[in-house]
């Protein structure tokens, strides 16, 4: 009897021609698929499962609560709560139109000191909150690009257009081809 090679708790008979052996449980974990945000296996998940996530690792990548199964959203490849895809979420699937109420509502909420535009800030805030990673060089790129006026902040007009393009966040080499 060796102790399993896993948690190291239950002991197990060593079978003949294998140099570690695993009890039941975590002979059953190790087939698990991994959690998309540890690389850990996710017990009781199913393989074919699509979004597989640890209770603890499964949170919203704006507001970082902990989200359930069923509230969670996957949008552009992060896990957004229900009150953050309502938010921004929509606005960064491909393809997506938004409706003029849907724009006016959403812009407001870009617009956080209700100034009438979105400033560096407000735009990196709600970059930030989706996309954690993205640099703020990469942030004052784009706000170049959405800016067409070039008066520093993005109106609501500027907003609308670059939102309504087929895909905002395609960062490609012609993106921001000064």
């Amino acid at each position: 009897m060796v102790k399993c090679y896993v948690c190291r708790y239950v002991e197990v008979e060593k079978k003949l021609g294998e140099w570690r052996s695993a009890c039941d449980r975590c002979a059953e974990l190790l087939k698990s698929p991994p959690c998309k945000a540890c690389g850990q296996p996710v017990r009781d998940a199913k393989k074919n499962e699509t979004n597989p996530y640890h209770e603890e690792c499964r949170r919203c990548s704006s507001c970082n609560q902990k989200v359930s199964k069923l509230g969670m959203h996957c949008t552009a490849g992060k896990i957004l709560c229900g009150s953050c895809d309502d938010l921004f979420g929509e606005f960064f699937v491909p393809g997506k139109r938004m409706g003029a109420e849907y724009m006016k509502e959403a812009f407001k909420a870009w617009d956080e000191d209700n100034s009438g535009w979105i400033d560096t800030g407000e735009l990196r805030r709600v970059l930030k909150a989706i996309m954690p990673n993205f640099s703020d060089r990469d942030i004052n790129d784009l706000l170049r690009v959405i800016d067409t006026n070039s008066n520093g902040v993005v109106e609501y007009e500027e907003f609308c257009q670059w939102l309504l393009k087929e895909n905002p966040l395609d960062f490609s080499e012609t993106t921001f081809a000064a």
